[in-house]
């Protein structure tokens, strides 16, 4: 039977009353200090202390308990159902989770250390565990907490479960774990959840630029309303806007498919509402318009680059229809623009204005048709003089 040993090491040493002859207390007497486990070299035989084990048999309670389970290399979906709702518990367990996540996803230099890599390999893998799923008490905690930025990183990237939101004018750009890049548009909400076998982003309301890198065995899907749009590397844009989606490709190809496509739902005429289901596949400079009754509307344009100018604070229009033309003015600012005769609408306009500025806007339409506006409330009423 091989034999090992581990050094335990305190900060104090326990010692009797005074007085007393009684030899210091043991380690697991009542009377607790801080303490570390300097790990060794042990055979088959090694029995580890039942207080290092205590910790992952118990369920996770804080932050870093959860990376450590996490990164174990067993956790069960019975884990991720927990963690998913100790993270709804409370807004505080959301901010350390993503505080202690991003400390083991940075360190690249322990994750490709040979000595780290080596320090790992000398801890034993885990025995079989009968009836269970888990097996934590495979490696020392302290001993993975140093060797964590070793794990893969790819465990981690499944609970990448972030919400970002812009107000009215405001845009956002977030960088992801997996080297993509989200920029947000005026008024825009939306999830990203990463999970081991793909990268999943809902957007809920507003416009979003995607920059993707390339994973074919992860795929990145953004889920807006009835549709859902699959890449595995590529550019492009969607703009949710009620029950309306588009997307427009700037870069490579996307799949945009029908979320519930094998159910109907009640609206308009069933080859009508099979039409709108339909799959729909775009390659750079093509765009698409969805709409719940009618078939997608697919087109070419080669100006696609002009359609996300909003990420450089531009709005390109070019020969626009004045109505479409002050929809997309108003959306990045609390004032509403209304045109006092519908006629107007067919009116077109052409020019480069900064997101938000309303007043160049009103100076073209002035010099343009003798547009005049005046104030009611939040509204701007446009209508021509006399």
């Amino acid at each position: 039977m091989s034999s090992c040993s581990t050094t335990w090491r305190t900060s104090a040493t326990p010692t009797s009353p005074a007085g007393s002859a009684s030899p210091p207390a043991p380690w697991n007497a009542r009377w607790r200090a801080p303490w570390r486990i300097a790990p060794a070299r042990c055979g088959p035989g090694w029995r580890r202390t039942s207080a290092v084990f205590a910790f992952f048999r118990r369920r996770p309670r804080t932050a870093a308990e959860w990376v450590a389970r996490l990164n174990s290399g067993q956790a069960t979906a019975r884990d991720q159902a927990e963690l998913a709702a100790w993270l709804d518990r409370h807004p505080e367990h959301r901010e350390q989770f993503a505080a202690v996540a991003s400390v083991w996803m940075r360190a690249p230099v322990l994750r490709n250390s040979p000595l780290a890599r080596r320090y790992l390999a000398e801890i034993p893998p885990a025995p079989a565990a009968s009836g269970r799923a888990l097996a934590f008490g495979a490696r020392p905690l302290l001993a993975g907490a140093a060797c964590c930025a070793l794990l893969s990183a790819g465990l981690l990237l499944w609970m990448q479960r972030d919400s970002y939101r812009t107000g009215v004018g405001q845009s956002q750009v977030v960088r992801l774990e997996d080297g993509s890049t989200i920029w947000l548009n005026t008024d825009t909400r939306l999830k990203v959840r990463f999970e081991a076998g793909r990268r999943r982003v809902l957007l809920s309301r507003g416009e979003a630029f995607f920059s993707v890198a390339r994973d074919a065995a992860r795929p990145f899907v953004v889920e807006a309303g009835e549709r859902r749009i699959v890449v595995t590397g590529t550019q492009f844009d969607v703009l949710h806007s009620g029950e309306e989606v588009a997307v427009a490709v700037l870069e490579g190809h996307v799949r945009v498919e029908h979320q519930q496509a094998a159910k109907n739902s009640g609206a308009g005429t069933p080859a009508l509402v099979e039409a709108s289901r339909a799959e729909v596949r775009l390659v750079a400079g093509q765009e698409a318009e969805f709409v719940p009754t009618a078939a997608p509307a697919v087109r070419r344009n080669q100006q696609v680059a002009q359609k996300t100018a909003w990420r450089e604070g531009r709005i390109v229009l070019e020969n626009a229809a004045l109505g479409a033309a002050l929809e997309e003015v108003g959306r990045y600012t609390s004032t509403r623009l209304v045109l006092a005769d519908p006629q107007l609408r067919a009116l077109s306009i052409t020019g480069v204005f900064r997101t938000g500025d309303i007043d160049s806007v009103l100076f073209s339409l002035r010099e343009l048709y003798g547009l005049h506006a005046r104030r009611e409330g939040q509204n701007l009423i446009l209508e021509r003089a006399g």
